[in-house]
């Protein structure tokens, strides 16, 4: 099933390119306004809207190498940890999560967005809520990982205007800055 998704993925992805393709050649071309520029952008949206949908159902639901992760998260911690053993790093572990954000606005301007938190990797993991390495991540200037704090605590956005904890709440906080300040748009 992996095979053939990933098969009709790649193909879908020259489909696409022919039509982009032949749909600029037709809109440049097309002076009697016949609508063959429309068809062939029909079909490249279809293509890339198809082609989207398989590379989630590929890369979320059918690869081996996710679905490994997802199911045991431990197992990767524990391999990190053993990495950093083998090659002799000494603690603390410095590590960063890190979120990019970027909007493109239908004027064709585009604007990118990083959230960035600084923190150590911590062993034992500690604590179970939120998911991938959050139980060994601990945020500078906090005692607690990441997999003990709650999702509300993590991802709020504080109404004073100060910093947001989570790296994807600090991406968001710089867009919404934006867009209040009039830059956006």
């Amino acid at each position: 099933m992996y095979t053939f998704v990933l098969a009709l993925h790649s193909w879908l992805r020259w489909v696409a390119l022919i039509a982009a393709v032949l749909a600029t050649y037709s809109a440049i071309s097309d002076r009697d306004s016949s609508g063959r520029s429309d068809l062939w952008g029909l079909v490249l949206t279809i293509a890339l809207d198809v082609q989207l949908l398989l590379g989630v159902l590929l890369y979320v639901a059918l690869s081996p190498f996710t679905a490994e992760a997802m199911r045991d998260f431990g197992a990767a911690m524990r391999k990190v940890e053993s990495k950093l053993k083998v090659r002799r790093a000494a603690a603390p572990y410095r590590a960063a999560f890190i979120s990019a954000l970027c909007v493109a606005w239908p004027d064709g301007h585009i604007e990118e967005f990083e959230g960035r938190v600084d923190g150590e990797l911590i062993f034992p993991p500690r604590g179970s809520k939120g998911f991938g390495y959050d139980p060994i991540f601990r945020p500078d200037g906090h005692q607690r990982t990441f997999g003990e704090m709650m999702s509300v605590e993590k991802h709020a956005i504080p109404a004073d205007g100060s910093r947001a904890l989570s790296h994807r709440a600090r991406a968001f906080q710089a867009l919404a800055r934006s867009c209040l300040q009039g830059n956006a748009g």
